[in-house]
């Protein structure tokens, strides 16, 4: 029962995942051209490969770790998000955004 749980616990969050992925693209569409929209780009890349992550935890875990490419799953959306971040405090430091 324990187990079952936790992975519709896992696929509900990787249905929260796609649908942040979703508005994170609008929003960074919404600010394209800007450098609030620089900021943004990488961020529904990063959200998306969360979501392909935390789905294929969920369905099979076991068979998922031990695949050679899982740490590329995992390394996308950290130099994404370490991206946006960069591209943040660039652009905070030369006043464009805040």
């Amino acid at each position: 029962m324990a187990a079952l749980s936790l992975v519709l616990l896992s696929l509900l969050q990787a249905l929260l995942l796609a649908g942040a992925t979703v508005l994170m693209t609008v929003a960074a569409w919404g600010y394209a051209g800007t450098p609030w929209g620089r900021v943004l780009e990488p961020l529904p890349v990063a959200i998306a490969f969360f979501a392909v992550t935390t789905g294929l935890t969920a369905i099979r875990f076991d068979t998922y770790v031990s695949l050679p490419w899982v740490p590329v799953l995992w390394a996308v959306p950290v130099v994404c998000a370490a991206l946006a971040a960069y591209r943040f405090v660039h652009a905070t430091m030369r006043g464009e955004v805040l």
